[in-house]
């Protein structure tokens, strides 16, 4: 177990938020147990409903939610309390997974109207934006392990009570336990809290070769990777397309265990390259808006963004939906928008303008957060990610502010480097989904098209499966000890 504690010294409030993180390696093993860490998390829920109620009129709230790698608990309120709180959810969750094998039971009532929300929610995904079906499926060919939407929706019928209940016992016997106590909280108080907890939950300690870790798809430099679908998979009547382009830019940087120079070095070069990545897209999001949207009205839905993939690769993302233009226009439209701000902008910049950028980036890093759940939301991040770097915005400050490190010509270079469109360095995917009066042109015809353009580094993904099965996972990240 690990335990992270920060103690209030600012708010000044008799309050204190806790989290608990039980990573498990059967939570997301398969589509079943995915369905079976959602079905769970609902049904904890519900089955605290009635105590929160007395604990919401006592200032104390809790969340349950799906995890990356298991269940996340959040409890948050007036201090003196809060470890009931804790306490009895951990004891719902020991006894749900202990009632398959003893006298005690639950209303099978509860688990099918559970059961049902969780269906209905299910298929009301298939009726998202197209953007939504065109990031997901991105996801699904970029991140492993990732399963889709019909393979969830498939597995729903066959999972009854027994099932559930087994499965939970399951994902208690073993378990990586991580809590963060931040607020009106002594250490000491910390360590009992959790202590009790483990000792609650009874599971044993999860090694780290174990843990399952959601690990990007190493692409390979220099190629652009493009996977279609049609929008009728989902819901036959969509008429929007859209198109979903990630920018590979490197790994976000964390905490590096090893002890020698490189690590230090390997650690400041990442926060370098993730200052232009944040850089680039506070430049370009609004150009992109003002020049995709409003001039081209190529649809509503027009966003230039920065994304982790699988919380550790970063990523320019360029999200654009239209039903006027198919996702093969688009993104044609895409890189037209990103040689104009070349040629028109990134050519004519002078330094004083990126300054402004630049003081605008230093003013959001160093924005103080509004309230202690805010704050915690900002340091559990770090350890959600597993990148334990909770001084990031102080350290991507001051390489802001070095002298040099940052200038126009330097911005040109890195540009050139990920999105130059004939740049040996630059990596890139393109998910495509095609509205109900769009074709789907042949895998031929797609790459006919784009070698027209100049453009022969092209891969087309037809089997996500067997997409995945031909690159390699990016290597594991380099962890923090997790004693038990």
């Amino acid at each position: 177990m690990v335990l992270w504690h920060r103690l209030d010294a600012h708010w000044n409030t008799p309050k204190a938020v806790v989290q608990f993180n039980l990573e498990s390696q059967f939570a997301f093993s398969s589509p079943w147990n995915v369905v079976l860490t959602d079905l769970l998390s609902r049904i904890l829920t519900e089955l605290l409903n009635e105590f929160a109620y007395y604990a919401d009129c006592a200032g104390l709230h809790y969340y349950v939610s799906v995890a990356k790698s298991g269940l996340t608990f959040r409890f948050e309120g007036y201090n003196h309390k809060l470890p009931v709180l804790v306490t009895r959810a951990m004891e719902e969750l020991r006894r749900f997974a202990d009632s398959g094998s003893s006298t005690t039971t639950y209303n099978p009532a509860l688990f099918a109207r559970v059961k049902e929300a969780i269906t209905r929610a299910y298929k009301n995904q298939l009726f998202q934006q197209s953007y939504y079906h065109a990031m997901l499926g991105a996801y699904e060919c970029l991140e492993e392990p990732r399963f889709g939407l019909f393979e969830k929706i498939q597995t729903l019928p066959h999972i009854q009570l027994d099932s559930l209940q087994a499965f939970a016992r399951q994902f208690l016997s073993q378990l990586s336990l991580e809590v963060f106590v931040n607020g009106n909280i002594s250490v000491d108080e910390a360590k009992q809290l959790a202590i009790s907890a483990k000792n609650t939950l009874q599971a044993t300690h999860l090694p780290y070769s174990l843990q399952a870790i959601r690990r990007p798809v190493h692409l390979p430099t220099g190629r652009h990777f493009v996977y279609r679908q049609t929008g009728q998979t989902y819901n036959p009547d969509e008429l929007n397309s859209a198109s979903f382009v990630m920018f590979m830019f490197g790994e976000e940087p964390g905490i590096a265990t090893a002890d020698d120079v490189s690590g230090a070095s390997s650690l400041e070069d990442g926060l370098i390259l993730q200052n232009y990545r944040n850089l680039f897209v506070r430049m370009m999001s609004e150009p992109a808006f003002d020049q995709l949207r409003t001039k081209e009205q190529l649809g509503y839905v027009v966003h230039l963004t920065g994304r982790e993939l699988a919380d550790r690769l970063l990523t320019v993302t360029v999200i654009v939906q239209s039903n006027v233009q198919d996702p093969v226009y688009l993104d044609g439209r895409i890189e037209a928008f990103l040689r104009q701000y070349r040629d028109e902008v990134l050519a004519t910049m002078d330094e004083t303008t990126l300054q402004t950028f630049i003081n605008a980036e230093i003013e959001s890093l160093l924005e103080k957060p509004k309230n202690l759940d805010q704050e915690t939301r900002w340091f559990s991040a770090e350890l959600t990610k597993g990148t334990y770097l909770f001084d990031r915005g102080q350290r991507l400050v001051a390489l802001l502010r070095r002298e040099g490190l940052y200038s126009v010509q330097k911005m040109q270079e890195m540009f050139d480097k990920y999105f130059g469109l004939q740049s040996a360095t630059r990596t890139s995917f393109s998910s495509q989904l095609f509205g109900k009066n769009r074709r789907v042109p042949t895998k031929a015809e797609a790459l006919a098209a784009l070698s027209a353009e100049g453009r022969t580094n092209v891969t087309i993904v037809e089997d996500i499966m067997e997409f995945k099965r031909r690159l390699p996972l990016l290597p594991l990240p380099s962890h923090l000890p997790k004693p038990f």
